[in-house]
C-alpha cells in the first residue's frame, strides 16, 4: 500500500508542471523558429512592395502615353506632367529603372542592394511591361 501511495504522489507531483529546463528548450525552439521565419518573410513583404511600386510606375507610363500621346523616356515627365508624386527607392534600398526600349520598368541590374535574382534579367525579376502589347522579352 505504501508503495502505492508513493507512486501516486510521484505521478502527482511530476504531472505539476513544466520544469525550468523545459521552458528554456521550449524557448529556445521559439527562438531558432523566429530566427529561420523572419527574413523570408521580410523578403516577401520586400517583393510585395516591389512588385506594387513597379505596377504604380507602369499604371502612371501607361496614363502617360494615353494623354501625351507618345510614351515616357524617364522618370521625371512622370513627375514634373504630375502622374506620380516622386519615384520612390525599392525596399532594399535601391531604385527602379525605366527602360524606354522595352517598354519595361523594373530594377537594374547594376542594383548590389536587391538580390540578383529580382533585377532584371533575374530568375524572379521584379518588372512590369507597360506598352500594350509589347513582349516580355
Amino acid at each position: 500500500m505504501r508503495y502505492a501511495n508513493n507512486m501516486v504522489h510521484k505521478i502527482a507531483n511530476s504531472e505539476r508542471g513544466m520544469t525550468f529546463i523545459q521552458a528554456l528548450i521550449i524557448l529556445a525552439l521559439i527562438a531558432i523558429i523566429a530566427v529561420l521565419t523572419v527574413p523570408k518573410l521580410r523578403e516577401e513583404m520586400y517583393v510585395r512592395q516591389a512588385d506594387s511600386d513597379v505596377a504604380e510606375i507602369a499604371e502612371a507610363c501607361e496614363k502617360y502615353w494615353k494623354r501625351e500621346g507618345q510614351y515616357c523616356t524617364d522618370f521625371n515627365q512622370l513627375i514634373a506632367k504630375g502622374y506620380l508624386e516622386e519615384i520612390p527607392p525599392n525596399p532594399w534600398g535601391g531604385r527602379y529603372l525605366l527602360k524606354p526600349e522595352g517598354y519595361k520598368v523594373g530594377i537594374p541590374q547594376d542594383d548590389e542592394k536587391v538580390p540578383e535574382k529580382y533585377r532584371l534579367g533575374g530568375i524572379a525579376e521584379i518588372s512590369k511591361v507597360y506598352k500594350e502589347g509589347a513582349s516580355l522579352w
